[in-house]
């Protein structure tokens, strides 16, 4: 009996190395949760994403008003920072563009519940997610680094 399991290797090898394609693609092709469930009146939206290695940063810009930002805010999940948080939110300024003005300000910052990050007073988590509202412009932020 012939068998050629140097072909089996390479048919499993492509096709890992396109299921990891396909997973790339839908990161940066597709539109993110976080603009998907922005209202439909959502005006002068601006999204941007980068990856480096393992470290991905997303953020949002959305003019909003505010009591939009309320629904959506719920409906992400994301909650007021607890009185004992001592997080430092290191909103990047000017990048990726002018467009992106948040001020450094740690009020009315909003967490994601679901990480558990921002019941952490020390916040040593690398992985957050946070959205304010100012201006009346939304302003969300997830970085994995």
């Amino acid at each position: 009996m012939i068998t050629n399991h140097g072909f089996a290797k390479k048919t499993v090898v492509l096709f890992i190395l396109m299921c990891l394609l396909l997973a790339y693609a839908a990161l940066w092709c597709l539109p993110s949760k976080a603009k998907g469930m922005l209202p439909k009146t959502a005006t002068d939206v601006h999204e941007k994403k980068t990856a480096s290695g393992m470290d991905i940063r997303r953020v949002l810009k959305a003019k909003i008003t505010p009591e939009e930002f309320e629904v959506y805010r719920q409906k992400m999940g994301y909650l007021p920072a607890p009185e004992n948080l001592k997080a430092v939110v290191l909103w990047p300024a000017n990048w990726p563009g002018p467009w992106w003005d948040p001020s450094p300000s740690k009020e009315n910052n909003y967490y994601d519940r679901r990480l558990g990050n921002w019941v952490d007073p020390n916040f040593t988590s690398t992985d957050y997610r946070v959205m304010k509202y100012e201006n009346g412009y939304v302003y969300y932020l997830y970085e994995d680094i």
